[in-house]
């Protein structure tokens, strides 16, 4: 009888698999004014997602832009989080890319988002997304004096933890 407890309690226990699905939403950024957001010296803007990912949440500069491998662009970190509900919240890191779009005050868009958690259902959450698409007057400064905006489609794979 002990043989037979000792392994049961000495079995390994099968690791969760992951539930990977595509996301595919529209996304869209506001930029806030900087005294909303004092602890944030390089912009927050907030966020809306409709589709595969319906959420509310907030994009935040983690480091300031600085100029790209390729001419003509800026690259910044990022840190979003997507509140689906107060318990389900999905967390990223990222990286931006702008391009300059000539002879307008708008750039195109790539954030890149590795997924790092979340809470709830997106507790221990894996995955890329991509955002692509374009800012609206970034130009002289992203800010909401300059009404700056981003509109982005959403995609790639979050895998969740059962």
């Amino acid at each position: 009888m002990s043989a037979v407890l000792a392994v049961i309690f000495c079995a390994p226990v099968a690791a969760a698999k992951p539930e990977c699905r595509q996301i595919n939403v529209k996304l869209s950024e506001f930029v806030i004014t900087p005294f909303v957001s004092a602890n944030d010296p390089f912009g927050r803007a907030v966020l809306a997602s409709q589709g595969s990912l319906n959420a509310v949440g907030t994009a935040v500069f983690t480091s300031p832009p600085v100029p790209g491998v390729t001419p003509g662009t800026l690259v910044t970190t990022t840190s979003h989080v997507f509140v689906e509900s107060p318990a389900d919240q999905l967390t990223t890191t990222g990286t931006a890319v702008f391009t300059f779009i000539p002879g307008s005050p708008n750039v195109y868009d790539v954030v890149t988002m590795t997924v790092t958690g979340g809470t709830g259902k997106y507790a221990g959450a894996t995955g890329t997304l991509v955002a692509t698409g374009v800012g609206f007057n970034f130009l002289p400064a992203p800010s909401a004096a300059n009404k700056t905006y981003y509109e982005f489609i959403l995609s790639g794979e979050l895998c969740l933890v059962n």
